[in-house]
């Protein structure tokens, strides 16, 4: 290494205590410089720009740099998730500034700014051949196929009739809520306690037929009475 030669292997029984080293003239010194200027030192610099070629190209692949122009809209990725059918994204918002570090400052949708700042990987860019405003709310979810991390909801939208659900996949659907309310509607209706109630006149009937079982021997003769006083 650093144009130097190697050492012959060190034998003690062969070691000669009476000889010396030959110390380097001036000429094999300046050969050796040269050589290692000319040789040594450009190889290494070769080697090293190829293996930092390589790591940069191996990171940009994995690590791609976005810059997300004033007045764009984004979604911001969830710092946490309560479950695996939790939406991934929140948004959208609208891009305000970037920041000197290259952080960015967000609007929502009610003109409120975002509480912090968003690094360009928290952030997803949204089409600009997207319309923002055209948003579709789900009503109910109808119905359900597919197991777990396959699933699929039969979404009814709001303000569209029957004829328009369409079958959506879990982890596209951003309302939770309605995901909730299908899974406890079923359970209910597996426990059949679906929310029915009995209407008045089956509440009647069942009330009177109640009274009539439990009425006394005393209650029954004073009827009858009745009913004779009437015929005479």
């Amino acid at each position: 290494m650093f144009a130097r030669h190697m050492n012959a292997p060190y034998i003690l029984t062969q070691h000669d205590k009476t000889t010396t080293k030959r110390p380097i003239t001036y000429e094999e010194l300046t050969e050796r410089l040269e050589y290692m200027a000319d040789v040594v030192f450009p190889a290494i610099k070769e080697r090293t720009q190829t293996v930092i070629d390589a790591q940069k190209e191996a990171f940009d692949k994995s690590h791609k740099l976005v810059d997300f122009p004033i007045g764009s809209f984004v979604v911001a990725r969830l710092p946490t998730r309560k479950n695996k059918l939790a939406p991934i994204y929140d948004g959208p918002y609208e891009v305000m500034q970037k920041t000197t570090n290259g952080n960015y400052l967000l609007k929502d949708m009610t003109g409120a700014l975002t509480p912090r700042n968003y690094v360009p990987s928290e952030l997803k860019s949204i089409s600009n051949e997207e319309d923002t405003n055209d948003v579709y709310e789900i009503e109910a979810i109808i119905d359900h196929i597919g197991s777990a991390g396959q699933r699929q909801y039969k979404v009814r939208w709001k303000g569209y009739s029957a004829e328009e659900d369409q079958w959506v996949n879990a982890k596209d659907i951003n309302a939770q809520d309605e995901i909730d309310k299908y899974w406890k509607k079923r359970e209910a209706i597996k426990n059949n306690l679906d929310g029915k109630q009995l209407s008045p006149f089956n509440t009647k009937r069942k009330q009177s037929s109640a009274k009539n079982v439990f009425q006394s021997p005393t209650d029954r003769r004073g009827k009858r009475a009745k009913r004779a006083k009437k015929t005479q």
